[in-house]
């Protein structure tokens, strides 16, 4: 799980920011919502989202390789993810 946590950062204790693009897509993916973005450099910002013990585990999936997906949905959150970037 070295891995993921480099890239996640909790400023609260209730939330928890993602920097990984394709483990943000995977949370939303399994019904996650992002709260904000953050970070005013593009190529350093954050996805926020409310921290819990379902998050935790859902990221240990992620990290272990057991995480399973549609892949239809998650390209299509992938490509909205992008956009917040970008628009934010």
């Amino acid at each position: 799980m070295s891995v993921v946590t480099k890239e996640m950062n909790s400023t609260r204790s209730d939330e928890l920011e993602v920097s990984d693009t394709l483990l943000a897509t995977f949370l939303q993916c399994e019904g996650f919502r992002v709260l904000r973005i953050t970070g005013q450099d593009p190529h350093n910002r954050f996805f926020v989202f409310e921290n819990g013990p379902e998050v935790t585990e859902q990221i240990q999936r992620y990290a272990l390789g057991n995480a399973r997906i549609e892949p239809h949905r998650f390209g299509r959150l992938y490509r909205t993810s992008l956009r917040m970037l970008h628009r934010s």
